[in-house]
């Protein structure tokens, strides 16, 4: 297979521009654990986005951002679409994780994987055989594909890509290249062949043009170089760069990968000084993320504390939390003592010890005025590892406010909340509180064993 010509005069420049950007982030390194985290940040939401929308995927940039980083099911798109985005951002992780293990070698069984990611499930899709005929065709994952696959070109001709009975030995021999060109090529120039190459293959039913994307990434991080995005918003100068690579010339996919390969680095210097990373248009983006995050709240019409309302949240939210916090502490912490007991406090009556939780819907109920605070009190007695045997009293403090409820754990500032009387608590939530709780009490543990 004729795989085209470059032209590296003409890209000469650009690698000696990327080689000075490289030498200068490497002299920044190693950044800030803080700004890594968002420079990562940024890198993974839009290629996500950007590769699945360069495919047909409908999220948007916002919507995309609320799945990922706060797995929240946005709008009404298609199953596929949503766990197509999910598969893929499962992919980018681990194509970053391989990147980064020197001594790990890429196979074919990884691609094949890569791809069984991003598809997640076998689906019936409709098309076109190479006479016109309309016709449906199963994709599968995970496999290479048995029937042929082409594109049709903006003049109505036909591209056929590799046949079925030889991709089998395309993909070695695409592997074999990969890394017997490894350490001769500039990064840049790799990086971009690789990608090509897998794509006039095209091994899959589905999804060769991400995992493509995947690939030249995948080089680039292991060379330590940022990934490179492909926006979405010009799809149509990445597929006429392609088409030029398939007419034979592949200088202008390098020169158009290497200027987007410019931008990642440039934005990974800023990140390394510590500047910000925001472009013109993320504030604006952030805030309709925060906006479609909110809106179903702002619709909401405001419940005051009361009776009912108490009753309601105390049987799938405070209770749970309760039962989850005492029960991982019996479990955890109690070991290391030797006495654990418990009494509730709420307002003006009694306290009452750990095992007589039961009557609380009767004290909701039994109010003329709705508390304003419940405390429960954990007590641990005597240190078995220290010689004096020290104890500990922790309060986990439930405040009931008008409109709102918080809960907080000690004098720490930890806390859950605010949320509305309408709100209940999520397992991720009550989970997620628990372990902070837990922590902060492991810490005490820490400093006090031994000292």
């Amino acid at each position: 297979m004729n795989w085209g010509e470059l032209n590296t005069l003409q890209v000469e420049g650009l690698i000696m521009e990327l080689d000075q950007l490289a030498l200068e982030l490497k002299s920044l390194l190693p950044m800030s654990a803080d700004a890594e985290r968002e420079l990562w940040a940024k890198f993974r939401l839009e290629w996500n986005y950007n590769s699945n929308h360069l495919e047909g995927n409908t999220l948007s940039i916002g919507e995309t951002r609320l799945l990922l980083f706060f797995e929240e099911t946005p709008g009404n798109h298609p199953l596929r679409e949503i766990d197509e985005m999910r598969g893929h951002d499962v992919a980018v992780s681990l194509v970053r994780q391989w990147a980064g293990d020197e001594e790990r070698k890429l196979s074919e069984a990884d691609i094949r994987e890569l791809q069984r990611m991003i598809i997640v499930r076998r689906y019936k899709k409709p098309a076109v055989t190479p006479d016109g005929i309309e016709t449906e065709k199963w994709i599968e994952v995970g496999e290479y594909k048995s029937t042929s696959n082409h594109v049709v070109l903006p003049g109505g001709g036909i591209f056929k890509y590799a046949e079925p009975n030889d991709v089998p030995p395309l993909m070695e021999d695409l592997l074999d290249w990969y890394y017997q060109e490894g350490e001769a090529m500039h990064p840049l120039i790799l990086a971009t062949l690789f990608h090509y190459r897998f794509v006039r293959i095209h091994p899959f039913d589905d999804g060769n043009g991400r995992v493509s994307r995947l690939l030249l990434n995948y080089h680039l991080i292991s060379k330590g170089m940022p990934p490179v995005v492909i926006p979405s918003a010009v799809k149509t100068n990445y597929l006429s760069a392609l088409r030029n690579a398939d007419n034979g010339d592949l200088t202008p996919l390098v020169r158009f990968v290497g200027e987007h390969l410019k931008r990642s680095l440039q934005i990974s210097i800023k990140a390394a000084k510590g500047e910000s990373i925001e472009e013109d248009e993320d504030w604006v983006k952030r805030l309709a993320v925060l906006e479609k995050r909110t809106s179903a709240k702002l619709n909401q019409p405001t419940v005051h504390v009361g009776k009912e309302i108490l009753l309601e949240r105390w049987a799938d939210s405070f209770a749970p939390l309760r039962q989850t916090l005492i029960e991982r502490f019996e479990q955890t912490i109690r070991p290391f003592f030797e006495e654990m007991t418990g009494w509730l406090h709420l307002d003006a009556f009694p306290r009452n010890d750990l095992g007589e939780f039961h009557p609380i819907e009767d004290w909701f109920a039994s109010y003329n005025h709705p508390p304003k605070k419940l405390e429960w009190t954990l007590s641990f007695k005597q240190l078995k590892a220290h010689p004096e045997g020290f104890s500990v009293k922790w309060q986990f403090v439930l405040l009931l406010h008008p409109t709102h409820y918080t809960f907080r754990w000690g004098s720490t500032s930890i806390e859950l909340g605010p949320k509305r009387y309408n709100e209940t608590l999520s397992k991720d939530e009550i989970q997620s509180f628990v372990n902070r709780a837990g922590r902060d009490a492991a810490l005490w543990i820490e400093r006090n064993v031994g000292a």
